[in-house]
């Protein structure tokens, strides 16, 4: 199992790699690797690639940058190890919506503030909905 972690890990770092980009386009070339599922007719390594998919995923935590392919109610990004989903209910609409939209950007640059009425209690908890 350490050994196929290594491999799936290598997929997500390296993906410029041959093996990175074959694997790519047969198995998930509509997703990334985390989203990936087994599919039709996968060969076994791609089916231990998945059987350690969600170790990965439990250990593992987004990198938010732009904030552009991070999907505030689907992906793992908040800081909080215990809980690193969003837990309170919000609209469909904001669930779907990339961390970016929180960003207010003026003249190209990032500023503080919120949207969607999400606010951050503080760096240790998780965003608090405000109504």
């Amino acid at each position: 199992m350490a050994l196929l972690g290594k491999q799936a890990w290598r997929l997500i770092t390296k993906p410029d790699s041959l093996v990175a980009r074959i694997y790519t386009v047969r198995y998930y070339p509509n997703c990334a690797f985390f989203d990936a599922v087994a599919g039709s007719n996968p060969s076994f390594i791609w089916r231990g690639m998945l059987g350690v998919q969600q170790v990965m995923r439990d250990g593992c935590r987004r990198s938010i940058g732009s904030g552009d392919d991070t999907i505030i109610g689907r992906h793992t990004w908040l800081p909080v190890p215990d809980e690193p989903f969003i837990t309170t209910p919000v609209a469909m609409a904001v669930f779907e919506a990339p961390v970016a939209s929180l960003f207010n950007r003026r003249g190209g640059h990032v500023t503080r503030g919120t949207s969607f009425g999400i606010k951050k209690a503080n760096t240790q908890s998780s965003p608090v909905i405000t109504t």
